[in-house]
């Protein structure tokens, strides 16, 4: 009772100095024994400890009673003591066996015979080809000679810590190989097949979904394959920890997959495109982030919180399967129960991971398959979405079938009533060519109209015109092809047409009016101009408006010509009375004359006749003689005869002017009509500006060589007298100096098969804006009432027109005005008939 008691209260204090393990008997007859349960634990946290320090009694070893260890993500290094007994006298050969392949250093002390250790390196940090034994665990070799052997393990990882440690002699390592082998790689060629036959489906479909989980599949083997060991076994035997890394881009791929692979099976981003957005944004574009983090990251962080966001992903989709399930989306039914199972996998597997749970078979064959039966159940869901693609298929070829045998009859009923078609199409194009022909015809005719003619809808919107109103109506009217509106132009409202229109567009019926425009700066162009516009609506058979039709006709030549007309009437007029009064004054005017003569004669001539009258009344006529001398009488009878003899000949001349302008046509010496034109030119005298032709003074430059030409003489010298009149009335207007006699200098002479007449005179000249328009119809600058505009118009008329001859002007303020005019000596060409 005594020992006990002292037991008890000695047993803290013989714990601290360590516990022992009880030894572990080696040699024939063993063949595999797990030990993970009897093995001595001493944790390090600084992970400095050496094997001299932990070979040393005193420290506080720990019994380890679980079938596997496990303490998740540590950074201690942690120290396990094992203890070997060899009974017989042979040496044992026996290998040690950790099967957790990601473990990054697992260093094995054995004692040697010289009291110290032999140093055996492994773990994942060692090249696959510099282990001590070659495999996808790490197994460590060991000859045990007889007698007791303390062993030491060292292990430190910046992944997870979980291990099952077994002790195995050659054979037992072989058939654990063996068996845990074959289980392995009929999971894993489950995942294969099931990836060959997706890739041999999307070869024939070329469906996609089929090919993403193809990749889908690869990624979970990739992840299983460095897990496991077998990348650092078969791919990269020269490189260390490469398994590592192969894990964070795996699982990372894995992630993007998992989310690129749904959301296309799903078809997201049309049918559910919130969802859609939801999954890229927490999946797929993280997963692309570990992907190029991962590598320079640390294995530590980076595994952690990829395998935590992978797990939050897994139940952020589960929650969306769900709903879609229930929303009777048949592909969501398959895509949840892949992830169900391996979200269940997954959990356990963190969990495990963590330390929070206890490794065991369960959680170490879990994940591999779930992997398998995700793929299998993902398969399954793709193939039945092409058996139900299939279905619809067929059934829609079954309606096609049915469409057809309609289609077939309906196209014998479309054959019979195309060829009705056809032959009404052949007239009908027949009569689209006529009715091309007849509108090809119309717009021609519209076009070379001389009119304008607009179109405008009821609202006053411009919808069709011809070429001709640009020309017309200058900047008042539309512009062909712009947006214009004659009810909101404000040019147009300026027009004294303007309310017609307004009438028009009213409904008030049409009009015909006509009307002037005076030229401007907006005008067509310089001086008055007429129009006659018709404006008239186009209604519809229920009498709405539907179009107003307005056509502008130019009649200012035809308004000019009747005043010419007029003109000219007035002038023939003028004529006749003029010859008539020139006969009824040649009778008076003869008898004065020739009484003026007979005075003359009896008077101061010493005739016969006048001394018998004298001698016979007793008068001496030397005395009437002296007196009549006395009294200038005969001065004053001539100056009544030559009067007399004056003004008959201007009356000659008149009635010559007037029988002139109806004769015909002949050769005529320019020089004697202009004579004669100023001889009757001297004879105007304006009582309103007091002027005389007789003051002005007439230079003669005629050459004496011959200046006929063939001509109508009347209207030559109706040219002449027109040049003379105004230069002498601009002459006489102008306030020029009283010492400076106005003057004309006249020059005819020949020029090659012409004849040029140039008439110049010394007046004030012509400004540039009154000489652009001197031979306008209508230009005139004198005041109202004292000029028509025609005088110059008709001179160009007579000279370019009617004798094929040329007029021009050349002039400079207060230089005088400079006329040529050129006429061809043998005329006009004859017109053909």
């Amino acid at each position: 009772m005594r020992r006990i008691i002292l037991i008890i209260l000695f047993f803290p204090i013989l714990s601290s100095l360590g516990w022992s393990a009880a030894p572990v008997r080696v040699g024939d007859g063993v063949r595999q024994k797990p030990l993970t349960s009897i093995l001595d634990m001493l944790e390090d946290p600084s992970g400095a400890m050496t094997i001299d320090q932990a070979s040393k009694s005193g420290l506080a070893w720990k019994k380890n009673k679980g079938t596997y260890f496990n303490v998740g993500y540590s950074k201690s290094a942690y120290w396990f003591r094992m203890v070997f007994e060899n009974p017989g006298p042979k040496s044992a050969r026996m290998f040690l066996e950790i099967d957790f392949p990601t473990l990054d250093h697992v260093d094995l002390y054995v004692p040697d015979e010289e009291g110290g250790f032999h140093f055996l390196k492994g773990g994942d940090s060692v090249p696959f080809s510099q282990r001590n034994v070659k495999h996808r665990n790490h197994v460590f070799s060991m000859d045990l000679q007889q007698g007791s052997h303390t062993c030491y393990l060292r292990i430190q990882s910046e992944g997870a810590i979980e291990f099952h440690v077994n002790l195995l002699s050659g054979p037992g390592l072989v058939s654990a190989s063996v068996r845990e082998n074959s289980l392995i790689w009929l999971i894993y060629g489950c995942i294969i097949m099931a990836g060959l036959y997706n890739l041999s489906v999307f070869s024939i479909t070329r469906d996609k979904n089929f090919l993403f989980l193809v990749f889908y599949g690869l990624t979970f083997l990739l992840v299983e394959l460095a897990h496991k060991g077998f990348i650092s076994h078969f791919f990269c035997s020269e490189t260390g920890r490469i398994g590592d890394l192969v894990i964070i881009i795996a699982l990372a791929l894995n992630l993007s997959l998992s989310a690129l692979f749904t959301t296309s099976f799903l078809g997201t981003q049309k049918k559910h495109p919130v969802i859609h957005r939801i999954i890229f944004w927490t999946m797929m574009v993280p997963g692309l982030v570990y992907i190029v983090a991962g590598p320079w990251a640390g294995f530590a962080n980076i595994i952690q919180l990829l395998i935590l966001h992978g797990m939050a992903a897994c139940v952020l989709i589960f929650v969306f399967l769900i709903y879609l399930s229930f929303k009777r989306n048949r592909e969501a039914v398959f895509l949840t129960a892949g992830y169900c199972f391996i979200l269940v996998s997954g959990v356990l597997s963190v969990l495990t991971f963590m330390g929070i749970l206890p490794p065991g078979v369960v959680s170490k064959w879990i994940l591999p398959v779930s992997a398998a039966w995700l793929m299998l159940t993902f398969s399954i869901g793709l193939a039945d979405k092409v058996n139900v693609m299939k279905q619809r298929l067929e059934l829609s070829e079954t309606k096609i079938r049915h469409k057809n045998v309609e289609l077939v009859e309906a196209n014998d009923a479309l054959h019979t009533f195309n060829k009705t078609i056809q032959d009404r199409n052949t007239e009908l194009t027949v009569l689209h060519e006529e009715l091309e022909v007849s509108e090809h015809r119309f717009r021609s005719m519209i076009e070379q109209s001389p009119m304008v003619i607009e179109l405008y809808d009821p609202k006053g919107n411009l919808l069709q015109t011809n070429k001709v109103q640009k020309d017309t109506w200058g900047a008042y009217g539309p512009v062909a092809g712009a947006e214009f509106n004659i009810l909101a132009s404000p040019a147009m409202r300026k027009l004294p047409i303007f309310p017609s229109i307004q009438k028009v567009f009213k409904g008030e019926g049409g009009f015909l009016e006509e009307w002037s425009l005076r030229g401007g700066e907006d005008g067509p162009e310089e001086g008055e101009r007429y129009y006659r516009s018709r404006i008239y609506p186009i209604c519809t058979a229920t009498g709405k408006l539907s179009n107003v039709v307005i056509m502008h006709e130019d009649v200012t030549k035809d308004r000019r010509s009747e005043e010419i007309l007029i003109q000219s009437e007035k002038m023939v007029s003028l004529g006749a009375l003029a010859a008539g009064m020139a006969h009824e004054i040649n009778s008076p005017l003869a008898g004065v004359v020739q009484n003026a003569q007979v005075l003359i004669q009896r008077l101061t001539k010493p005739m016969a006749a006048n001394e018998k009258a004298a001698k016979k009344i007793g008068f001496n006529l030397d005395i009437l003689f002296a007196y009549m001398e006395a009294r200038e009488i005969p001065r004053i009878l001539d100056s009544i005869r030559e009067e007399g003899m004056r003004v008959a000949k201007t009356v000659r001349n008149m009635l010559s002017f007037s029988r002139q302008s109806g004769s015909e046509a002949d050769v005529y010496d320019l020089r004697a009509l202009m004579r004669e034109t100023v001889d009757m030119a001297r004879s105007d005298y304006d009582l309103k500006k007091r002027f005389n032709f007789r003051n002005m003074e007439v230079r003669e430059h005629f050459s004496p060589e011959a200046a006929e030409v063939y001509c109508e003489p009347g209207q030559i010298q109706q040219v002449f007298l027109n040049i003379l009149k105004n230069g002498a009335q601009a002459m006489a207007g102008a306030n020029t100096d009283p010492a400076q006699k106005p003057r004309f200098d006249i020059r005819i002479f020949p020029k090659g098969d012409r004849v040029v007449v140039e008439i110049q005179d010394n007046g004030p000249g012509i400004p540039s804006h009154v000489l652009e328009h001197i031979f306008d119809p209508f230009y005139t600058t004198k005041g109202k009432g004292e000029g028509t505009g025609l005088g110059l118009y008709l001179c160009t008329h007579i000279i370019r027109e009617l004798h094929n001859g040329s007029i021009w002007v050349e002039s400079e303020p207060g230089q005088g005005a400079l006329f040529h005019i050129s006429l061809p000596v043998e005329g006009p060409p004859a017109v053909p008939i």
